[in-house]
């Protein structure tokens, strides 16, 4: 049971992690949502701005490349995370059904066992 109170620690740190992650990216949300509102009421310049020359468009699809990255390995933990916790899901549910399986046979050894001393007993009940 070792492995499996450990696994639900870290499922528990998991989902407090998930509920701060939501938080941020709410926020982050909104923060964008205000963004582009101040964006739509600046007015245009009457000379557009350059365009970004190839080292600043290089930069930038760099750092967007690293962000993508980040994201990415952060789905991967997640991922792995979920594998684990289906794992863990599926032991309890066999260790349930083997619970299961043990009570129902001393069910049926207690029902030989009265049927054995007394079969008019049960005869009554069924």
């Amino acid at each position: 049971m070792g492995r499996f109170s450990s696994i639900a620690k870290s499922v528990k740190a998991t989902n407090s992690f998930k509920r701060s992650s939501k938080a941020d990216s709410a926020a982050s949300s909104a923060a964008d949502v205000e963004s582009n509102r101040l964006e739509e009421t600046v007015v245009e310049p009457a000379h557009p701005a350059p365009r970004l020359g190839a080292d600043e468009e290089a930069k930038r699809l760099s750092s967007e490349n690293a962000q993508l990255a980040g994201e990415n390995t952060a789905l991967r933990s997640e991922v792995n995370l979920l594998k684990l916790k289906v794992e863990l899901l599926v032991d309890m549910v066999t260790l349930a059904n083997l619970d299961c399986d043990k009570l129902s046979e001393e069910l049926e050894q207690k029902e030989l066992e009265l049927e054995q001393r007394d079969p008019q007993q049960l005869v009554g009940k069924g």
